[in-house]
């Protein structure tokens, strides 16, 4: 009767109140912006924010939940609330570069809806771009100091020679 009885516990999976109570709820946002294409060493920050987060999903505790947003071009939830971490290493893995601008605001927003009616909400974002924004925590990626770039580009015909042509380039650092 006793094995029966540790049987039947082990199956129906007990939870503590404690254990519901401290379960926390994230959602982890993955710059992947055209920034994100630069090389930082021999990987690209992209592979670099993909490692992190994998980091992160194994890092969380038994009845946490988590979701994954891009903040490319277009902000989009690739992995609704959960606590399946194959399911969001595989999320993680299909995420793939973009070449628009980031959108982390955004994203952000979508994150603070997910998680309006949630306990012990947290959100997190790997990117390399600062954030000031209340209540998400950014993970840098690179600082935007070791961005350098065009900013500005453009080309006309000369004033002065007839078949020439005036160029402007900026770069920032």
């Amino acid at each position: 009767l006793a094995m029966l009885a540790l049987l039947v516990l082990t199956l129906a999976q007990p939870r503590f109140n404690w254990q519901l109570l401290q379960a926390r709820q994230i959602v982890l946002i993955v710059d992947n912006s055209a920034s994100m294409n630069a090389l930082a060493g021999m990987q690209t920050r992209l592979e670099r924010a993909r490692a992190r987060a994998i980091d992160l999903i194994d890092d969380m505790r038994y009845f946490d939940t988590m979701a994954i947003i891009t903040a490319g071009t277009e902000p989009r939830v690739i992995c609704g609330l959960t606590g399946h971490q194959r399911t969001l290493r595989q999320a993680v893995k299909s995420i793939l570069p973009t070449d628009g601008p980031t959108r982390t605001a955004d994203s952000a927003d979508i994150a603070a809806r997910l998680l309006a009616n949630e306990d012990h909400p947290t959100i997190l974002a790997l990117t390399d771009q600062p954030i000031k924004r209340k209540n998400l925590t950014a993970i840098p990626i690179m600082g935007r100091d070791d961005n350098v770039g065009i900013t500005r580009y453009a080309v006309r015909r000369s004033l002065i020679d007839p078949i020439g042509f005036e160029i402007l380039v900026t770069v920032s650092n």
